[in-house]
């Protein structure tokens, strides 16, 4: 007796194990097809569709334009690039397939102005070669346990290259390259009805130890990348920092964020700066884990990975993203100024979230697509509890083309509130200075410096 129940006690150990094991390891033969040229090295289809409306990638932008350094304001790689079509109300039957949900609910929702102009497919997604060899690596190593907050053995772009879940696709896209080293001003611009607006702007430093050349699981300290946030504007933010570690295993220790307010010259831990707590300057539109769309933990939904599909996203957005154009020529009642923007036909995966029983957050449901070539969330769509859309959002992103670290970035989030008219531009820096690498000292991420930032240090 005493025998068979350790031997159910043995195998009972080994289902729970099992089960905390979300996805680990695809075996080398599934491996090999990141470097056989079946798959891009961070995990896409390198092959052309079917009719070749997308092309096969060929390696991505690998050069800058002439005379473009650091700190300058991008340029467009294709100025000489036409729509092929423009999709609008009245032709939106013909292209339905190929939208999600909350980008057919915007022609409803403005029918004589929302249009999507779509360009030739340009794949111009490229990372530098370290990244590529480590998404070879956790495809082999990384796993994924306590229902999807304990990441381990993954560094680099893509822990999971070859998702079989819609928690591996969602980590994919939190851990994505925007940049291992930045600096940028992120205009927060909430948008009324009547289309008028004030401008904030919150001066973001992000550090990505996790994707420098070299780097191994053991060395990061279970911290993944660090954040922080300089409110410069509107005058009731000014001067509040917030400050983030984002951690891998997320159930041994909880994503750690501090606040320093200087109504009260006081730093504190904010640990309810998370999920959907009302994200600072947006006026009440978005959520803190909207933010790039997404980020944050897992544990209050349940995901499922829906598949793949050819959609019409916002890419290789330079043209929106010029000096050239002031918000005011962005910004227009109801939605941005669309002319301004780039569809392409891209392949996208799609991943659901819904709500646990028992805990809480303000969206119900929510679907994301994500960009298969970089893994960046370039459309997302959240419903209420009453099952009713409520916020769309879209993330326009381009290549930022450094020599060192290439990568693909947003460098316009907006999100629509259709019931209320309003929407919220941000990760926008038209008329602020330009995105780019830096250096960061030493502490600069430490709650400590907080205060010394506050007093101009």
């Amino acid at each position: 007796m005493n025998t068979l129940l350790r031997k159910l006690g043995f195998a009972t150990v080994l289902i729970l194990g099992c089960a905390q094991a979300v996805q680990a390891k695809v075996p080398a033969a599934e491996a090999a097809r990141l470097k056989d040229g079946t798959l891009m090295p961070l995990g896409g289809e390198k092959k052309a569709n079917a009719d070749g409306s997308i092309p096969a990638w060929d390696g991505g932008l690998k050069t800058a334009p002439a005379g473009w350094t650091n700190g300058k304001y991008l340029v467009d790689p294709f100025p000489e690039d036409k729509p092929l079509f423009t999709i609008t109300r009245d032709n939106l039957a013909q292209y339905k397939a190929k939208l999600g949900a909350g980008q057919v609910a915007m022609f409803e929702r403005y029918p004589k102005t929302y249009r999507m102009p779509v360009y030739p497919t340009r794949r111009t997604m490229i990372n530098a070669p370290h990244l590529y060899d480590a998404a070879y690596n956790n495809a082999l190593n990384a796993t994924l346990s306590d229902d999807g907050d304990n990441l381990q053995n993954a560094v680099g772009a893509a822990p999971f290259p070859i998702p079989k879940t819609g928690q591996e696709v969602i980590w994919n896209h939190k851990l994505k390259n925007s940049g291992v080293s930045v600096v940028r001003p992120n205009a927060k611009i909430p948008v009324n009805q009547d289309g008028s607006f004030t401008p904030g702007m919150v001066l973001e430093s992000v550090f990505n130890p996790i994707a420098l050349p070299g780097m191994t699981y053991e060395s990061l300290g279970n911290v993944a990348f660090y954040y922080m946030a300089l409110y410069k504007k509107p005058t009731r933010n000014a001067g509040t920092i917030n400050l983030a570690h984002s951690t891998l295993n997320q159930r041994k220790e909880p994503q750690k964020v501090w606040e320093y307010n200087p109504g009260q010259r006081r730093l504190r831990r904010a640990p309810a700066l998370a999920y959907d707590y009302p994200d600072p300057g947006s006026d009440g539109l978005t959520t803190i884990d909207q933010i790039d769309t997404f980020n944050g933990a897992l544990d209050r939904y349940t995901w499922k990975l829906v598949g793949k599909q050819e959609m019409y996203i916002p890419y290789n957005a330079y043209r929106i993203h010029s000096d050239k154009l002031k918000y005011k020529d962005i910004v227009r009642p109801g939605h941005i100024n669309q002319e301004q923007a780039r569809y392409e036909l891209h392949r996208v995966w799609v991943v659901e979230a819904n709500l646990k029983s028992g805990t809480s957050h303000a969206y119900a449901k929510r679907r994301f697509y994500l960009d298969e070539d970089g893994w960046q969330i370039v459309a997302a769509e959240n419903y209420d509890a009453r099952g009713q859309l409520w916020r769309v959002q879209e993330d326009h992103s381009l290549v930022f083309y450094s020599k060192d670290d290439p990568r693909q970035m947003p460098v316009l989030d907006v999100s629509y509130d259709l019931l209320s008219g309003r929407y919220l531009l941000q990760q926008i820096n038209n008329e602020d200075g330009e995105i780019k690498d830096s250096k960061f000292p030493k502490g600069h991420f430490e709650p400590d410096n907080m205060q010394n930032l506050a007093k101009g240090g």
